[in-house]
């Protein structure tokens, strides 16, 4: 489960209809929207998700970043990852972090549908 820290305004919560079961403090890439579950809710409720903020999210292990290093969702894995390919961009690193360490800061960027 996803940590999630608010710091200087930077939340933004966009409703959805779920379109699958989601787990509070879970990271989801729904479509073009990438967020982080603030609720549970099953297939069908509307589900909010929080779009922009620093949250702490699972990482891939065999990388390590600097801080302000972009961040992608890898999407078929689940986790934060600094490679670009076969991954969604959604922000950047807040801290370094080293390849042994399985979770990471990110600073969550709201994205607007193209």
């Amino acid at each position: 489960m996803a940590g999630t820290t608010f710091r200087g305004g930077l939340s933004q919560v966009v409703p959805i209809l779920g379109l699958a079961t989601y787990a509070a403090g879970t990271a989801y890439h729904v479509e073009d929207l990438f967020g982080v579950s603030l609720n549970d809710k099953v297939t069908g409720q509307m589900c909010n998700f929080e779009t922009a903020g620093i949250h702490y999210l699972p990482a891939t292990t065999a990388e390590d970043w600097l801080a302000g290093a972009k961040l992608y969702w890898h999407t078929v894995n689940g986790k934060l990852t600094d490679i670009a390919t076969g991954a969604v961009f959604c922000g950047y690193a807040v801290d370094a972090k080293v390849a042994t360490t399985q979770t990471s800061s990110l600073l969550l960027i709201a994205q607007s549908p193209v």
